[in-house]
């Protein structure tokens, strides 16, 4: 993994990474479908970064969309915002959001031997949105299961069911679609400004 970035690749993440910010403590980071669910579109920059940055990029901005989910879960807090606190949820799934949208890329990349095409793009986007719902719901699973009964009165694994129907389903469609667009308007752009990986 490469770790030294251009002046450009450095602004870049900086870039993405106060977007994540700002989608971490406002509402603009959650879609409300109805008054109790909420589809977060917070990880699009980590994937965004991962995918025109690189790897490391994305473990940038992924790292600051865990520090952020800690912060938010303390100054907006909610019945499972305990969770949050702990950094192996809220911290490990988001940084590994970078590493496997940043590396499904590249892989795809050399696949298709072109950059930033569509497929690339959307098998990333897909992988890295996974890797989210997977890594936060697992921990939840592994780590919070009587409590998550404690706070919502359902057992963790009924309760987790239905929020990948509910939440991680339609997270992964608005996330894969939001970002081949982005991706493929910035890409004349992208492709000029970032050296050839």
């Amino acid at each position: 993994m490469k770790l030294n970035m251009t002046t450009r690749q450095i602004a870049l993440t900086a870039i993405l990474s106060a977007f994540t910010m700002v989608l971490a403590l406002t509402p603009l980071g959650l879609i409300p479908i109805n008054p109790v669910i909420s589809i977060t579109i917070i990880h699009i920059p980590v994937i965004i970064a991962a995918i025109v940055v690189g790897p490391a990029s994305g473990m940038i901005v992924g790292l600051v969309f865990g520090i952020f989910s800690m912060i938010n879960a303390t100054v907006n807090p909610s019945l499972l915002s305990p969770i949050f606190l702990n950094p192996i949820v809220a911290i490990i799934p988001r940084v590994l959001i970078g590493f496997v949208s940043g590396y499904v890329y590249l892989a795809m990349a050399k696949i298709t031997k072109k950059q930033l095409t569509p497929i690339a793009v959307g098998v990333a986007a897909t992988a890295g949105t996974l890797m989210n719902t997977i890594g936060v719901l697992g921990m939840i699973y592994v780590f919070y299961g009587n409590f998550v009964y404690e706070v919502t009165g359902v057992s963790v694994g009924p309760f987790l069911g239905s929020l990948i129907v509910t939440n991680s389903i339609p997270e992964l469609i608005i996330g894969v679609i939001v970002i081949v667009l982005i991706v493929k308007a910035l890409s004349r752009t992208i492709l000029r400004m970032l050296p050839t990986k």
